[in-house]
């Protein structure tokens, strides 16, 4: 017979909680853009980069091939799609400026 869920025996209720943290939870999703690259903004740096995309081709049997792409979100960071970085950089400056984002912000802080 073939185990497939092992119980942990020896784990402290510490231990169980830091793997429970550890686990990449799902912060949301949005449709990409032809022609636009995702870029991330680092609040406690102010860093503006490209955001490591993974891509991920299924093949169905009765359509084209479909693709998907995951972006693992760090904390304290914007994400944005954009034509280029000075692009990507005014819309993160208009989005800090709205008030619901900076309420976001010093929460966090």
């Amino acid at each position: 017979m073939v185990r497939v869920y092992e119980p942990i025996v020896s784990a402290t209720p510490e231990e169980i909680v830091a793997e429970q943290r550890k686990e990449i939870s799902r912060v949301g999703s949005v449709r990409r853009i032809p022609g636009l690259k995702l870029y991330e903004y680092d609040l406690t740096t102010g860093e503006i980069r490209e955001a490591d995309v993974q891509t991920e081709a299924t093949l169905k049997l009765d359509g084209p091939v479909g693709r998907t792409g995951k972006v693992d979100a760090k904390e304290l960071c914007l994400y944005v799609q954009a034509l280029n970085r000075e692009n990507a950089a005014r819309k993160f400056r208009d989005m800090i400026r709205r008030k619901s984002v900076q309420n976001k912000i010093l929460r966090k802080f």
